[in-house]
């Protein structure tokens, strides 16, 4: 199957990078280093959590899974990924670390990399956090150089570890979250983002209680119009009584690509929309 294939050289350039960016921060003077302002949960549990991939109908698709895991100095390291079978699939993870505070943990840097039905890459998408830079490359044959600019400060920017970014919002501690996304699609900017519950729902089923979490971009006019065709509606599930309480999230392959379930294994799609 082509997504599994493709995963390989993935992790490879994944863990090339995780080594490259632990190392520059080290090799940082203390006062050149920026960090993140987001102050993370950690992650309640470590390992493999089996997922797979759905259409919007509940159809099963294709492979999924969600990898966290603690690096030996002492960060933590995710790893998610998704796709259709012979077709559209996508890669993303990120390097948290304890923030200095004590008060959560901060991203050093996020990346994604999908590819299209052909198994063609349709570019990285690369965040920086120390050394304040992000990068978009290009889809394969596009000799151009990655498009790249600043992060801006004060860094808010959440692209991978949504799943801890929404705990919060989960438990009642807060009413909403901002934070900014960055868009490589349409030329690469950072834009606002603000997520809230818009579902709590009760158990039903044999499925335990879950909270929806939506999160939109705070897009202008012209922007919004050129990227509505496809930008789906942006959710997280979550069981607010479980340990782990992530349970399934809705995410596009590629910005241009399908929208998707993504969900934690044992979980019936049809549980999502109970209610909707």
């Amino acid at each position: 199957m082509r997504f599994r294939r493709s995963l390989a050289p993935a992790t490879v350039r994944l863990r090339r990078l995780v080594a490259a960016a632990s190392a520059a921060a080290v090799l940082l003077p203390a006062a050149t280093r920026a960090e993140s302002t987001l102050r993370l949960p950690p992650p309640s549990a470590f390992g493999e959590v089996p997922s797979a991939t759905f259409s919007e109908s509940g159809k099963r698709i294709g492979d999924a899974r969600l990898d966290v895991m603690k690096l030996a100095n002492g960060n933590t390291y995710l790893m998610a990924s998704g796709g259709i079978a012979h077709a559209e699939s996508m890669v993303l993870s990120a390097e948290l670390a304890p923030s200095p505070d004590g008060g959560g943990l901060r991203p050093l840097w996020q990346m994604s990399h999908s590819w299209d039905k052909d198994g063609r890459s349709l570019g990285v998408m690369f965040i920086d956090h120390v050394k304040e830079r992000a990068f978009c490359s290009h889809e394969d044959g596009n000799p151009n150089p990655p498009d790249e600019l600043p992060v801006p400060q004060p860094d808010r920017v959440a692209h991978v570890p949504l799943n801890l970014l929404f705990l919060p919002l989960v438990r009642g501690e807060v009413e909403e979250i901002k934070f900014q996304f960055l868009l490589c699609a349409l030329g690469p900017r950072f834009v606002d983002a603000k997520a809230t519950v818009a579902r709590r729902m009760p158990p039903a089923g044999g499925q335990g209680p879950l909270v929806e979490v939506r999160y939109q971009l705070d897009l202008n006019p012209v922007l919004l119009a050129l990227a509505r065709p496809f930008l789906p509606r942006f959710s997280f599930w979550f069981d607010p009584v479980a340990s782990d309480p992530w349970v399934a999230h809705r995410m596009p392959l590629a910005s241009k690509g399908p929208a998707v379930l993504i969900v934690r294994g044992g979980v019936s799609p049809a549980s999502l929309h109970a209610e909707e």
